[in-house]
């Protein structure tokens, strides 16, 4: 089945669902909240989406989370307690005028099966004012597609798949920068590297990293650079690297575009057997990479997607209470429920307004770094080059003695 046949399945499957769910008259009550504000409308207090004031009898405002709320989740977990964290804050802060925060929180392995269903569910049932996906290209482009036709703002913190923002979906907000400024800092560590020498590309064949290595070829070839081989890594086929067992001693680095388990997968075969520059993708700078990779991951380069400092107000309070040291992801996540909050205490309740003021708050500081809206609703952040020592993550270009991970 052809690429655009499965997007033609999905998209029915979603408005299969928002069909179902919207034309229940106990899911929803009052005016659909994908229809535009009239003076006619029935009272806004009836529907999410509808009114800067308090709906009567509101007790919560919900916000919904598509993500694992499992801590223990290997690659997740961190975002789930990131994000716990920020709601708490918020409403020992008061919540929204003396209003709790809550978070609604769905998951599914299986996101266009189940996974689509808890989504709409959130928006129609829970009524959620917004939607936080953080964990990975493929769930923000299905929580997208519940979105645009409900019409209420999501924010993508965990994931920098540029092609969830091209799909021009207004409502969107991706808060790591895309692989379009990913890619330059990748390539000048490359070129740095290696000189002439040649270099290997591997990249696994998930979505997020198929769409970064596309990226990467891209770029490269209009500089009239390509890799001397390029190996697709399947997680789990360790078959998939055997090419590279006639690689000679001339390679200058092997570039790996990968998620973290498989990156650290990826390293630790590479080690032992090549002496050559490593360098990859913002995975690297992932805690399950750190853990996975062990002493392998030395020296890796990688585009650094947030701050890398130990002794900030947020690693220590995450630690204090966590007992674990927060990743970029982490950092973005917990930003992105604290300037959902600003936006709603600036708009008021209503969907479209949370959605303006999230626009109209950029640029913002938060504790990983700046926040600030291209055209198409991704955050346009300045990446610059990591590398990790002594199993720490560091900028490359400061003092290691005072900047960490």
């Amino acid at each position: 089945m052809s690429d655009g046949s499965m997007r033609w399945l999905r998209w029915s499957a979603v408005f299969a669902l928002i069909s179902g769910f919207g034309s229940g008259a106990t899911l929803l009550s009052g005016p659909r909240s994908n229809q535009p504000v009239t003076q006619e409308s029935e009272p806004a207090s009836r529907t999410p989406g509808k009114t800067t004031s308090i709906p009567a009898g509101l007790s919560e405002v919900k916000i919904g989370y598509f993500g694992p709320n499992d801590p223990d989740d290997a690659l997740s977990g961190d975002l789930w307690l990131a994000a716990s964290l920020a709601i708490e804050e918020l409403n020992r802060d008061d919540g929204y005028q003396g209003i709790p925060y809550r978070l609604i929180q769905g998951w599914s392995k299986n996101p266009w099966g189940t996974g689509i269903t808890l989504v709409t569910r959130m928006v129609f049932e829970e009524r959620v004012w917004a939607l936080i996906a953080p964990v990975d290209g493929p769930s923000a482009h299905l929580a997208e597609q519940v979105i645009a036709k409900a019409r209420l703002p999501l924010l993508n913190p965990g994931s920098s798949d540029r092609t969830v923002n091209l799909a021009y979906v207004p409502w969107v907000f991706s808060c790591l920068p895309g692989e379009n400024l990913q890619v330059p800092v990748i390539f000048q560590a490359l070129i740095e590297k290696t000189g002439e020498r040649p270099f290997v590309l591997i990249s696994a064949t998930d979505h997020d990293s198929r769409v970064l290595a596309t990226e990467f070829e891209r770029y490269i070839s209009t500089r009239g650079v390509s890799p001397a081989l390029h190996v697709k890594y399947n997680p789990g086929e360790k078959r998939s690297l055997q090419p590279l067992d006639d690689i000679g001693e001339t390679v200058g680095a092997f570039v790996i575009l990968a998620g973290p388990r498989e990156s650290a997968e990826i390293v630790k075969t590479i080690r032992p057997r090549f002496k050559a520059s490593l360098i990859g993708g913002p995975a690297m700078g992932r805690s399950l990479f750190l853990s996975q990779a062990g002493s392998s991951s030395a020296g890796v380069l990688f585009p650094l997607l947030g701050r890398a400092e130990l002794n900030d107000s947020f690693v220590m309070k995450f630690r204090e209470r966590y007992n674990r040291t927060p990743d970029f992801a982490a950092r973005q996540t917990y930003d992105s429920v604290r300037l959902l909050a600003l936006a709603i205490e600036k708009a008021g309740l209503e969907r479209e307004r949370i959605r303006d003021a999230i626009r109209d708050l950029a640029p913002w500081e938060g504790v990983n770094g700046i926040v600030d809206w291209d055209e198409f609703g991704q955050n346009r952040r300045k990446v610059q080059l990591g590398i990790i020592k002594n199993g720490v993550v560091y900028p490359a270009d400061s003092d290691s003695s005072s900047k960490q991970f």
